[in-house]
């Protein structure tokens, strides 16, 4: 009789380990695809947002400035 009992208790803690691991899994899982949406959302904040001018951010996290009208603008022009 104990042994069936102590069997029962190994067994519940078994699936108690297993359902902890799939909700921890599960969790994860959305805690990602959360954070992907909010990424993405900074993302476009940044690039359509007129006061930042030039600046965009690129997918893999780098920030750069696209120059329209490249060159130095310290340098004043030559005249003919």
């Amino acid at each position: 009789m104990e042994s069936t009992i102590a069997g029962a208790k190994l067994r519940q803690a078994a699936k108690d380990a297993s359902d902890m691991a799939r909700s921890t899994n599960l969790t994860n899982l959305f805690d990602s695809l959360g954070n992907i949406g909010w990424e993405e959302y900074q993302r476009n904040a940044i690039e359509s947002n007129p006061a930042l001018g030039g600046y965009y951010q690129s997918r893999t996290g780098n920030v750069g400035y696209r120059r329209k009208n490249g060159g130095y603008l310290t340098i004043k022009k030559r005249r003919k």
